[in-house]
């Protein structure tokens, strides 16, 4: 039972949850007392307001903002733009939650609620499903609503990309009114089986896991829904990544040699952060950075590719310094989401020019960005570990380093004593353990340890 309520003091508004402790099962009790765990720890505009509890014997008493409305109730009745809106809002408190280390585990249009029916601002409820996760831990209980929830979920072993899963569900549902994946009622096991036969991003006629012929949408939401229902979670956008996304941006540009401010702000910020690694470091990002090109998303790749081409008109492959500069100051200055200075450029050259060459070339940038593609995302660090252990024994050992030597354009790169210090780290035993390997990669349990996004 909800009541609305006003608080004595200044009159505000707001909605009294009230339960009663003598029919509620201990499970629940605890569902509870997490979910208001969770809203003491998580203050977002696109999360609820918790104001409070207070318990009696037999009831609790929980004061929550007040809202106006349930998104589940608009489906079918919001133009894209308005389902942009809303989306872009839902991913904004999901960059949060994950930041935190917070997975909401239970996403669905009934927990997405709308707190002002004039501007569509939404806020996320009920995180009585939710999962404190640490960097390097997989979760294992699984909870939730069935037609929303991930396929890796089936072998108890997930991350906080089970949300994006579910937004990208969601987004579907709003366009088209119905979910992608076929629901069998009474069974929560084959519902999710159904979702392992993936997504097929293309239009064709009737309803499935398609984009219905019927009912066309914009070839960026397409692209936004392709990029989360991915059946391989390391494929899937991250929030900050789904936030940078062109649909979401909704920037028009005049043609496709222009490039995204947002995009490529969000590609040039996670190139130039600040990073200090010895040879072997430098090594080991590329040996993993090789084996993952393929999980690059297109859309940050483009931006990438077209700032390089405007001074790389001859395809040498290579820029110099202040070609690199100049783009970068241009942009900083047209676009408010690029904050970069002049001191991060120039130690991002330095680290990224090691023989002292003058230039930057685009193989280079592109492993350093697919290596921040990979860090951000537990699940692709480690899937890029297993492509490099050729004999699935569950190691990494000198057998799997001297295998990636044989690429030239990573041998030409390295000198003997880094090889000589790899195999050191490496050739002791049998081989390392994949957790092993990834630690022995230092900056990728530091240097990208989870920063909070201002709300």
């Amino acid at each position: 039972m909800v009541w609305k309520v006003r608080r004595k003091g200044d009159g505000a508004e707001m909605a009294c949850k009230v339960l009663n402790k003598e029919k509620m099962k201990q499970s629940t009790l605890k569902s509870t007392a997490d979910e208001v765990m969770y809203y003491q720890r998580l203050k977002h505009p696109n999360i609820i307001s918790f104001f409070g509890g207070y318990e009696t014997r037999r009831k609790l008493y929980i004061l929550q903002e007040m809202m106006a409305g349930e998104i589940d109730d608009e489906i079918g009745n919001l133009t894209e733009s308005q389902i942009q809106h809303v989306m872009s809002q839902v991913i904004d408190a999901l960059e949060y939650a994950h930041a935190c280390g917070v997975i909401h585990s239970d996403l669905k249009p009934e927990n997405i609620m709308i707190s002002d029916s004039e501007t569509m601002q939404i806020a996320l409820i009920d995180f009585g499903l939710s999962k404190s996760r640490k960097r390097w831990e997989w979760m294992t209980k699984v909870g939730g609503t069935p037609a929303y929830i991930a396929p890796e979920c089936l072998g108890r072993r997930y991350t906080e990309a089970v949300d994006m899963w579910a937004v990208g569900i969601i987004t579907f549902e709003m366009f088209f009114g119905y979910v992608p994946f076929q629901k069998v009622r009474g069974n929560a096991i084959k519902t999710i089986t159904n979702s392992l036969k993936g997504f097929e991003a293309r239009v064709k006629p009737g309803r499935g896991n398609w984009f219905p012929e019927e009912h066309r949408i914009s070839e960026d939401a397409m692209s936004f829904i392709e990029y989360l229902l991915k059946v391989n979670p390391a494929e899937r956008l991250t929030a900050p990544e789904a936030k940078h996304h062109p649909w979401i941006t909704n920037e028009v540009k005049e043609s496709s040699h222009e490039v995204s401010g947002s995009s490529l702000g969000f590609v040039l910020q996670s190139l130039l952060q600040k990073r200090n690694l010895n040879k072997v470091q430098q090594f080991l990002r590329q040996v993993v950075s090789s084996s993952a090109r393929k999980q690059m998303h297109p859309f940050l790749m483009r931006e990438l590719d077209v700032m390089f081409k405007k001074y790389d008109v001859d395809n040498k492959g290579y820029i110099s310094w202040e070609q690199f500069h100049e783009t970068i100051s241009s942009l900083v200055m047209k676009y408010d989401n690029i904050q970069l200075s002049k001191r991060d450029v120039n130690s991002f050259m330095k680290s990224i020019d090691t023989s002292r060459t003058g230039k930057v070339y685009y193989d280079d940038l592109i492993s350093w960005l697919t290596f921040r593609h990979l860090s951000a995302q537990d699940d692709r660090v480690w899937d890029a570990v297993m492509a490099l252990d050729i004999d699935a024994n569950g190691l990494v050992d000198m057998n799997d380093i001297n295998r990636v030597l044989k690429n030239p354009d990573i041998k030409d790169k390295v000198s003997m004593e880094t090889i000589k210090a790899v195999k050191e780290k490496v050739g002791k035993g049998e081989g390392l353990e994949y957790i092993e390997f990834i630690h022995l990669m230092d900056t990728m349990s530091t240097d990208i340890s989870r920063s909070v996004p201002v709300s």
